[in-house]
């Protein structure tokens, strides 16, 4: 009741104000043209003026009106919206509340034109935090719980290369600490799977992807030497040796994605064949494949590639012999 009743008191206020700025508007005499003429045209001069002034004092109380009725409905409703974000922080009630509250679209592509919307969400963790230390929310991570670690690191990754600074500035710091929750939470492979790259026709392309392997980059290059990997080995073990080289056959037709599949099409062949693995054994010995079992045209794609190569480095093999 109190909130309302300040509300009240500063629209009488500024009402009153206008009102008196209005009657204080006066409509400048009209000049006779002869004293008979203003004798005789006086009462109905006067009516018509009385009429002009009224219909026009109508049209500017109303603009007015209509001014002050606007200003006062955004300030109620700014001053509602943060009188009931400091009643769920007195509840306990978490930041996921505080998010439905704000209302957020429901696409994250416009995520980051809602800055002010972004900014009370991020005091409201910030005091969260402060009344509750214990806890763990984050700003990335309340945005997650809405829209999904696939579609946020998509959208963020994408602003990376936005030609607004502030937006730039925005999506840089919501990355980093999307980064680091997954890296706190997960390791190459679990956050791969977590952005469901893993179930893409093609992960090696896309925003997506791009966000992976920025994070991957970052953390790894950091590590220690005994915790450093390479993105092959994280990759071979997420997918499995087959349905990785099959991967990799499908991401080296494409523009975006061509040179780096072709980069562990290389790697993962020659390691085949530094351990002497024949054309006809990958279906056995990597694949693990029983011989009755039907090859995909994707097996037949790699075993096919293989062979290729593998004629390629007898030849060369070949030659060495043959210099010595």
């Amino acid at each position: 009741m109190r909130l309302h009743g300040i509300i009240a008191l500063l629209a009488a206020a500024v009402l009153l104000s206008a009102a008196d700025a209005a009657a204080a508007k006066t409509s400048p005499p009209a000049i006779a043209h002869s004293f008979i003429a203003a004798k005789n045209d006086a009462p109905t001069t006067k009516m018509l003026r009385n009429e002009n002034r009224a219909e026009g004092d109508d049209e500017e109380e109303r603009a007015i009106g209509d001014a002050i009725g606007g200003a006062i409905t955004g300030l109620a409703s700014k001053v509602q919206l943060k009188f009931d974000l400091r009643n769920l922080l007195n509840e306990g009630k978490s930041a996921d509340d505080a998010l439905a509250l704000l209302k957020f679209d429901d696409k994250v592509d416009d995520l980051l034109s809602n800055r002010r919307k972004l900014k009370k969400l991020t005091k409201y963790v910030a005091r969260y935090k402060n009344k509750f230390p214990e806890s763990d929310v984050t700003v990335v991570g309340t945005l997650t719980n809405k829209y999904g670690d696939h579609a946020l690191a998509g959208m963020l990754e994408a602003a990376m290369s936005s030609t607004n600074p502030k937006t730039k500035a925005l999506a840089e710091k919501l990355q980093a600490e999307q980064f680091r929750l997954w890296h706190n939470s997960a390791s190459y492979g679990g956050v791969f799977g977590k952005l469901e790259l893993d179930m893409a026709y093609n992960p090696l392309k896309g925003n997506v992807y791009k966000a992976w392997r920025s994070y991957f980059n970052v953390y790894n290059n950091h590590a220690e030497a005994k915790a450093k990997t390479t993105e092959f080995k994280v990759l071979k073990k997420v997918f499995g040796r087959r349905d990785f080289a099959g991967m990799i056959q499908k991401a080296k037709h494409d523009e975006e994605s061509g040179l780096i599949a072709m980069e562990f099409e290389r790697e993962l062949f020659n390691s085949w064949i530094s351990r002497k693995i024949a054309p006809d054994e990958v279906v056995p010995k990597i694949f693990r494949m029983k011989s009755e079992e039907k090859l995909t045209k994707l097996d037949n794609a790699v075993t096919n590639e293989y062979t290729r190569w593998w004629a390629t480095a007898a030849r060369g093999a070949a030659k060495n012999l043959a210099k010595q």
